[in-house]
């Protein structure tokens, strides 16, 4: 039962046994399962048992259905929500004042006093809210987990020896013992270079010295800072639950020469800051950093807008495709270096961009330097390098190496035609000298110049015309022009969420709409963007989708694709300011989603009949509030949150309270 799901009947053919499994499986799991379960075994002597694939394989993302339905107490909540946003819409119709949204804020409890609503608007609301309590009843449900899934999901959480992490890049889950991931783990944080090992009472002293210099910075700056940015840090501050970071790996699977050899595998270092006592502050840089990186010439910010400017080059014979990969460039980014640079770069360009140097280089100083997380029962310092999961680390790392650029790019114009970097990539044009032992010089020269910056150490491939691998593309030169397809990674598992997950009905459309978009977006020739159609639909179906519901669904997202891409840049930006002027006139009721719960055309149904149009009243857009504006409503959307996906169930994040031997006696 352990190793494949099931005990066979020894006294029974091989035969029988598979008509009695199949008899007794469920129709709903009949017609959805997926074809393709995988994950990926990185335990030494690979001890998972094959049925753990049938859990595992089905996604970190796939969401196992609550015991129990929606209850009536559950929605009053999302009820009484949908009534203070209705109040606020009245209360304010015809205000002329403007009423953008700050990026950082804290969310008011303040209402609208009752006199000043008019007492049509809770009448129809309260109606609403009857007949939703009335559909809405809290019943237990059945599992979209056969028993032997649901066993192994509990032996999974209850088995502290095993650790089920992720992939870097993407490519699936893994499962590795415990005790690796802490040696893997204390390969990075034994690095004194990087990391500093602190005891607790080092670590809380270090805490409060932290919240001191933030509650420093906010009151020497706070009338240089906007009201909304000095409430929301000020808020989360006081409202810290725990001050730390969490710090975790991610498999480098891909650098593996064989998955058959899996006993070191290189790993991603990650530290999730979302938290932590600066995270509020670090949001805030964030916030200013952004903009200055998406200034610098060099600056991607996808592979759809990189391909826009791609395909406008005309290209000469001699031009060909490079690439390079920055070594760990967050950790190799000295943070003492760093906050010399860039703080001078931010002082020369204050006029460009509008930011506060003085209180934006302080708060660089208060972010970079005070990394603090735990891992287990250890308390660590970053003093060196950018931490990966920090708020304003990608585009402080897009700073600092374009300060190194904007010196260098303009002096290579005759032989590099092109250059952009994403982060750690970087992809340009070269224009090959006609004497190769010149152009061979002139390409090591260039190289030598990209990789003279405080230590940071560039990969380069060779010139190539054909087949080179950026981002998620692979590109090539033919006729003067740029061809691109996607590139897809050899150990990608391609584990889309199945259709029995406890998904919102949205979630799937979704995927499909964008990944059509994609397709057509990043393959220049039709019959490449054919075949990566025919590959995704296959895929799907090999997860269990149903080809009468993909069918409607590709064609719609076909459709969508080639209008979209028809569209110019202006149409684009006018069909975007549209939606957002749409989404303005529109309300949400908060629902925590459940298949068994009353489906979506019901509860809208219902807002029609009692809310958007009563038989007999004017529609709800038609109604005036007491200053005579009209009301600014015109649909009301039902905003799903999802239950706990196997990922929250297995997180690997915080190991603290996993039974054995703490992660410092491995030290």
């Amino acid at each position: 039962m352990r190793r494949y799901g099931f005990i066979p009947d020894i006294t029974k053919t091989v035969l029988q046994n598979a008509t009695h499994l199949l008899g007794e499986m469920p129709m709903w799991y009949y017609a959805t399962r997926p074809s393709n379960l995988k994950f990926h075994d990185l335990t030494t002597n690979k001890i998972m048992p094959p049925a753990v694939s049938s859990l595992l394989g089905q996604n970190l993302k796939f969401i196992p259905k609550p015991t129990y339905t929606t209850s009536t107490k559950e929605m009053q909540e999302s009820l009484d929500r949908l009534e203070r946003d209705m109040h606020l819409k009245i209360y304010f119709a015809g205000s002329t004042e403007e009423k953008k949204k700050a990026p950082l804020y804290v969310p008011s409890p303040w209402r609208p006093p009752c006199r000043d609503i008019p007492h049509w608007v809770d009448t129809r609301l309260a109606r609403f809210s009857k007949a939703i309590e009335s559909i809405f009843r809290r019943r237990r449900a059945p599992s979209n987990l056969l028993p032997f899934q649901r066993h192994i999901l509990e032996n999974l959480t209850q088995d502290h020896s095993i650790v089920i992490a992720n992939t870097d890049k993407g490519l699936g889950p893994c499962a590795i013992e415990l005790e690796r991931y802490y040696r893997d783990v204390l390969i990075h944080l034994q690095n004194d270079k990087v990391y500093e090992l602190l005891s607790e009472a080092e670590a809380m002293a270090a805490v409060k010295q932290l919240e001191k210099e933030i509650k420093d910075w906010l009151d020497t700056y706070e009338l240089d800072l906007e009201e909304s940015d000095h409430t929301y840090i000020a808020t989360h501050l006081l409202n810290n639950k725990d001050p730390f970071g969490y710090f975790y790996l991610l498999y480098k699977i891909h650098k593996l020469p064989s998955l058959d050899d899996v006993d070191i595998c290189p790993t991603r270092p990650v530290c999730s800051s979302c938290g932590s006592i600066d995270h509020p502050l670090g949001a805030w840089v964030n916030l200013q950093l952004q903009p200055v990186a998406q200034a610098q010439p060099s600056f991607i910010k996808n592979s759809a807008s990189l391909l826009l400017e791609l395909r406008e080059l005309n290209l000469p014979p001699n031009a060909f495709l490079f690439t390079a990969d920055a070594k760990s460039m967050y950790t190799n980014i000295d943070t003492d270096v760093a906050l010399d640079i860039i703080p001078k770069f931010l002082e020369e360009n204050e006029s460009q961009f509008g930011y506060n140097t003085k209180a934006l280089i302080a708060a660089l100083e208060i972010v970079f330097r005070n990394n603090l997380f735990r891992f287990g029962d250890l308390y660590t310092k970053q003093i060196s390098g950018t931490a990966m999961g920090k708020r304003p680390a990608p585009p402080w790392a897009t700073i600092f190496f374009a300060i190194h650029e904007n010196g260098f790019v303009h002096l290579w114009i005759q032989v590099l035609l092109f250059f952009k970097r994403y982060l750690d990539d970087i992809l340009g044009i070269w224009l090959a000298h006609p004497d190769p032992e010149t152009n061979a010089k002139l390409w090591q020269e260039f190289q030598d110049v990209v990789n003279d910056f405080h230590g940071l150490e560039w990969s380069f491939t060779e010139l190539s015309k054909s087949d080179v691998v950026f981002m998620d593309m692979s590109l090539s030169i033919a006729n003067g022009k740029i061809e691109s397809t996607i590139y897809e990674k050899k150990l990608a598992l391609y584990l889309y969420i199945p259709p029995n997950s406890a998904h919102p009905p949205g979630v799937l459309p979704g995927l499909v709409m964008g990944n059509v978009l994609r397709i057509f977006q990043l393959c220049t020739k039709s019959e490449d963007i054919n075949s990566k159609l025919e590959m995704f639909m296959s895929r799907l179906l090999n997860r269990g989708h149903q080809q009468s519901t993909l069918l409607p669904l590709f064609d719609k997202a076909i459709a969508n694709a080639t209008t979209y891409l028809e569209k110019s840049e202006d149409a684009k930006l006018a069909a975007a300011l549209e939606q957002a002027e749409a989404a303005e006139r529109r309300v949400y009721l908060h629902v925590p989603y459940h298949p068994d719960n009353p489906p979506p055309r019901t509860i809208q149904s219902l807002w029609q009949q009692h809310v958007a149009e009563p038989f007999g009243q004017l529609p709800l857009n038609k109604m005036k509030n007491r200053e005579g504006a009209e009301v600014p409503v015109d649909k009301m959307i039902i905003a799903y949150h999802r239950a706990p996906n196997l990922g929250n169930l297995l997180s690997y994040r915080k190991v603290a309270n996993r039974d054995g031997p703490k992660v410092s006696s491995y030290l």
